[in-house]
């Protein structure tokens, strides 16, 4: 029979180093976790550097047709690797420096942070997963995980599957329908941040142990590539529910589950917690009877809490951790021939969003004129070439381009951002200290460039045009707080697609998308808005479609509608690095959960 996790796709080939702590011992908790150095600047690359770069990137979903079924007779592609035998001791324990400081949930129904993607993927299986190739991962071909075939009805609005009657939790217990359905009302009763991600799940049926038929609110084509996401993760439902858990339509009030998830891991898959201090240090080991594969190479994963990115490339040179999630790239470009950085192009963009509640936030900011002139005011080419010696993609639309997003859109014209301040009535710009501007962002180490120098870098551009703004770089836990009850003037923050589609990239900015009607407050504010119904209208047409090439022809409608009147917008595509030592193997970039551990090995 196909073993699920070994025909797991694949990405560019990476290797990582030999995990080594200066005191020698091979107990790991030794593994030194971090110190915090000064925070990383943004100065000009060296020169000379042996470090070998390594660029992977994603492609777009297609969905199959609506009524069509999925089956394990897709033949897998297989790894280019064998599976290496288990090992033991310091060679099988991977080190990862991560800043970790708001790593605290590992609930599927509640992490919305970083690390929860590679966790989550690590200690449970999803329904289905993306197929592997000699060189990457296919995102237009989904196998079976949990499942061993689905199929819709004609308008998508009903999917089952079959699941594998084989597949096993770490406590022995077979995962059945049960376990699937109490996994996904709970994601969406419990009304957490990733919940929107179920709100087009009205119910779940189970007519038997190995059936599960999810009944959608509206048509989804793209359904069963969404459970690959990290939050449609299926968790073990009476141990979830002894220990709190809840997926009534109270689920919000009731489940308790949170905290013990944050300690605990209640799944499928190939690793479970070992040890768990949320916010500083997680380790996960092997499960050696894993139903779904031959056990994993790696033993242990251990993951520290490093706040900055020069000290985690710092103990990287060290030999303390074995890979560093995110820096900057020119910093690490120092690091010499033994070293390998991973540039992955990953559909992460940044965004600016403009408030539309005039009565609560600023109201010169809330005028759908005025936020079109500070569109045209934007310097994108500027914005590309922020981060030094890189230049970031552009992404015109509501989804990247390497997904299917338009191609053209806002380039930079001052005189006609001048021409429709004056046309709302503000010739002369805005600069008004008893009522200013906030340009809000966020403090975080490893993106380049930073959030507080492209709020800079757009306070230059909005001045350009008499616009004065009040850069507040904040604390990401209240800066967070504050943007998702619409307390805002102007926020520029990142996004990730939950799968890598051009849908589900752009829903999030539909007219009442999970961005707009949570941060801007859009539907709130749509009476006399322009082109708010038109933009409706186009964003439920599109996400109504079975046909993928309709289905993207109408998304685009909608990305050239959003261009005149969307208070989101997408503004550059960003690159994440990743280096490491390049004897450790398996090292696949995923564009869901970054990693999976359960890939890496050792070279001899």
């Amino acid at each position: 029979m196909y073993k699920h996790r070994t025909g797991r796709w694949l990405a560019v080939l990476l290797t990582l180093a030999v995990f080594a702590v200066a005191c020698g011992t091979d107990d790991p908790d030794d593994a030194a976790p971090a110190t915090t150095a000064a925070p990383a600047t943004t100065a000009a690359p060296a020169e000379t550097t042996a470090t070998t770069v390594v660029e992977v990137g994603t492609t777009t979903t297609t969905a199959a047709p609506a009524g069509e079924t999925t089956t394990t007779t897709v033949a897998p592609t297989t790894t280019t690797e064998a599976m290496a035998e288990p090992l033991t001791g310091r060679e099988a324990t991977v080190v990862i420096g991560k800043k970790m400081d708001g790593d605290t949930k590992f609930d599927p129904a509640r992490a919305f942070e970083e690390l929860y993607v590679l966790v989550l993927g690590s200690v449970y299986n999803n329904l289905a997963q993306w197929a592997q190739t000699d060189t990457g991962y296919d995102y237009q071909t989904l196998l079976p995980e949990l499942a061993t075939e689905w199929s819709s009805n004609a308008d998508a609005t009903q999917w089952t599957f079959t699941l594998d009657p084989n597949a096993r939790f770490h406590d022995g217990s077979p995962v059945t329908s049960d376990d699937v359905a109490f996994s996904f009302m709970r994601l969406k009763n419990v009304a957490a941040t990733p919940s929107y991600q179920a709100a087009n799940v009205d119910s779940v049926d189970t007519p038997d142990p190995q059936t599960v038929v999810v009944n959608l609110a509206a048509p989804d084509a793209e359904f069963p590539g969404l459970t690959t996401a990290a939050a449609f993760s299926i968790l073990n439902s009476e141990l979830v529910m002894a220990n709190g858990g809840a997926a009534g339509e109270d689920a919000s009030e009731t489940d308790t589950a949170g905290e013990w998830l944050a300690l605990n891991s209640a799944g499928s898959g190939p690793f479970t917690f070992d040890f768990s201090e949320p916010g500083s240090r997680l380790e996960i080991v092997r499960v050696d009877d894993y139903w779904g594969g031959p056990p994993a190479v790696m033993e242990r994963i251990i993951m520290v809490n490093i706040p900055e990115a020069q000290s985690r490339i710092d103990a990287l040179a060290r030999g303390d951790i074995d890979l560093a999630w995110t820096v900057i790239p020119h910093q690490a470009a120092t690091l010499g021939e033994d070293y390998t950085i991973l540039q992955a192009n990953t559909n992460h963009w940044y965004y600016v969003i403009f408030t539309t509640d005039a009565e609560n936030n600023n109201a010169f900011v809330a005028n759908p004129t005025v936020q079109k002139a500070l569109k045209y005011a934007i310097d994108y080419d500027g914005l590309q070439r922020l981060c030094p010696g890189y230049t970031a993609n552009r992404v015109y639309g509501l989804a990247p381009m390497r997904l299917g997003g338009i191609t053209d859109g806002y380039e930079r014209d001052l005189d006609k951002a001048k021409e429709l301040l004056a046309e709302a009535g503000y010739p002369d710009g805005y600069d008004d200290p008893e009522n200013p501007i906030r340009l809000q962002t966020f403090q975080w180490s490893g993106f380049c460039p930073g959030f507080g120098d492209v709020a800079q870098k757009l306070a230059a551009d909005f001045a350009d045009i008499g616009v004065k703004t009040e850069v507040q770089i904040r604390d990401v836990g209240v800066f967070f707080t504050d943007f998702r009850k619409g307390d805002l003037d102007i926020n520029v923050s990142d996004w990730f697609p939950d799968f890598p589609s051009a849908m589900n990239s752009a829903a999030v900015s539909f007219a009442d998308g999970f961005i707009n009607w949570q941060r801007s407050l859009w539907p709130d504010n749509a009476e006399g808005w322009p082109l708010y119904d038109e933009i409706k209208a186009a964003g439920d047409a599109a996400l109504a479609s079975v046909d993928p090439a309709e289905r993207l022809s109408l998304l685009n409608d909608v990305e050239r509608l959003s261009l005149e009147a969307n208070p989101t917008h997408l503004m550059v595509e960003i690159p994440e690095w990743y280096p490491h030592v390049n004897t450790l193997t398996g090292v696949y970039y995923h564009a869901v959960h970054r990693f999976e551990p359960y890939r890496m090995g050792r070279s001899r």
